[in-house]
């Protein structure tokens, strides 16, 4: 029993971490997550060309007339176009990435119109627009050294209105480079006073994403992995719709209507642009914080959370990222010990009353009533109970699923260097091989083969801890003790280093601990 028992316990484990792996924040319903690798830098004959490709199509005309105007800051790089007077594309500097989000906040009518540039300087626009009787004035400005541009829309004589806050653009994603496990971290989100509606898997989009909600928005978001993008309407609505045309799906937000005046009615809004860091999300007076949920479980979440924030603690200490992992592994493991070492005594006992558990089995073989009651007595008499070993190792799952949605998605790790790893968000890649070989690709990463060694050893103390009658339960025994070190280190093989270091670290203790309980008589 004690056999099958570790063995559903291993195999459990391996589950869990695949299901991490492949699906890091799988949602039922609509509360999903989703993650990018999004496309390099476009020039400006790109994002010109990309015009053509909008929902509304420009006319010959529009498309002669249309200037860009680039801003900057220390964070960001902003191009606008006069066409609509619009946002066009955004880049985050210090990455050099973007996300797939066009249109930013257009109104409903005169898109592709030009408009004139009343007013520029580095940090600030100003376009004005007379049509029809309307005029319509838009500003935009760039916040010093940080991730929010403002937004302001004055529109004279108008008695209705709706604000494109974005488009997703999936037509530009290039889906064959986005790994898997990234792919289910691609999220748009729609933020409403009472809770926040999720989509994940976002690069699959269709009609049947069209919706029309009548709840005020708080804020519409979007997000891969490390980054997130923000709008924020900050003048009163009534709700939202979305529409798929084009490979696009806008989200549209619905103003309050207006009476008819010669006043000029204002519908100002914030974008944000920059990475998930929770403490800069929280500085912001919009709960922009809420964009960021590691696990659709309510535990989980929280669980990552606090190991977030433990992780940041350590590197106001120690300002590297490899260390603080490592720390961080060893606090987990200590603070794990006590269930550790309770659950392997357990085993251990169970492990001492294999013979007398075998002769019960071998007298009562025929009944099966008889069996469990007599077994449950010898459990009861030794003070013993069955499943001693097992729920001290499930109640440290939480721990394990929240240390790997924050080693997976923070984007602290980007470009975070430690010893031989150049990147800490990417494979340690000790060395390239002269050409790629079948299942490990073309890179030699050694934090997971160490990992495959130390849990081999690890197994083998395991080993000695168990009492085996059946040969064929000790050859099984001897297979799973290479058989799973070698799958957890496929499995590992391509994830971020920063997790490949925190599980070896993790091990490492581990056996340890396998080795204090083999010496126990």
């Amino acid at each position: 029993m004690e056999k099958r028992l570790l063995l559903a316990i291993s195999l459990s484990f391996f589950v869990l971490f695949f299901w991490a792996l492949v699906n890091p924040s799988s949602t039922p319903s609509q509360n999903k997550r989703q993650d990018l690798s999004l496309k390099s830098k476009e020039t400006q004959d790109n994002l010109s060309s990309s015009l053509s490709s909008a929902p509304d199509v420009p006319s010959a005309e529009s498309q002669q007339c249309e200037e860009l105007v680039i801003l900057d800051n220390n964070k960001l790089t902003v191009i606008f176009s006069n066409m609509g007077a619009r946002i066009k594309h955004i880049e985050l500097k210090e990455y050099n990435v973007s996300l797939p989000i066009t249109d930013i906040n257009q109104e409903d009518f005169y898109s592709n119109s030009c408009y004139r540039v009343l007013e520029k300087t580095d940090s600030f626009v100003k376009y004005s627009l007379e049509k029809e009787g309307r005029q319509i004035i838009k500003k935009y400005l760039l916040s010093n050294n940080d991730y929010l541009i403002e937004n302001s829309i004055n529109i004279k004589n108008n008695s209705n209105i709706n604000i494109k806050g974005f488009s997703l653009d999936v037509g530009s994603l290039d889906k064959n480079v986005i790994k898997a496990q990234d792919k289910a971290l691609l999220e748009y989100s729609v933020a409403s006073t009472q809770s926040v509606a999720r989509k994940a898997n976002a690069y699959k989009l269709s009609n049947k994403d069209e919706v029309d909600f009548t709840e005020e928005v708080a804020w519409i978001g979007f997000r891969d992995r490390y980054f997130c993008a923000i709008y924020k309407p900050l003048y009163k609505n009534k709700g939202y719709y979305t529409k798929f045309q084009n490979n696009k799906l806008e989200f549209i937000i619905k103003g309050e209507n207006i009476s008819d005046s010669s006043d000029f009615s204002t519908f100002d809004s914030v974008l944000f642009f920059g990475p998930q860091d929770l403490t800069l999300l929280s500085s912001y007076p919009y709960d922009f914080k809420k964009i960021v949920r590691f696990s659709n479980f309510g535990i989980l979440n929280e669980i990552s959370k606090i190991v977030y924030k433990f992780l940041h603690f350590l590197y106001k200490i120690i300002p590297t990222w490899g260390v603080c992992i490592i720390l961080t592994a060893i606090f987990i493991y200590l603070m794990m010990y006590p269930l550790s070492i309770s659950g392997m005594k357990s085993m251990k006992k169970i492990q001492a009353l294999q013979p007398e558990i075998l002769k019960i089995k071998e007298q009562h073989k025929n009944n099966p009533q008889k069996l469990q009651k007599e077994t449950m007595e010898l459990y009861k008499k030794h003070q013993v109970n069955p499943f001693g070993g097992c729920l001290p190792l499930l109640l440290q799952m939480p721990f394990f699923i929240g240390v790997y949605q924050v080693l997976w998605r923070s984007v602290a790790f980007k470009n975070a260097k430690f010893l031989w790893i150049k990147d800490l968000s990417q494979p340690d890649h000790l060395f390239a091989f002269p050409t790629a070989l079948p299942f490990v690709g073309e890179y030699f990463n050694i934090l997971p083969i160490l990992m495959i060694i130390i849990m081999i050893v690890q197994q083998k103390f395991s080993i000695k801890n168990m009492v085996v009658s059946d040969p064929a339960q000790e050859s099984s025994q001897k297979i799973m003790m290479f058989f799973f070190p070698l799958m957890i280190g496929f499995v590992f093989y391509n994830v971020a280093s920063g997790l490949a270091l925190y599980f070896t670290t993790f091990y490492f203790l581990s056996s340890f601990t396998q080795w204090k309980i083999s010496r126990i008589t």
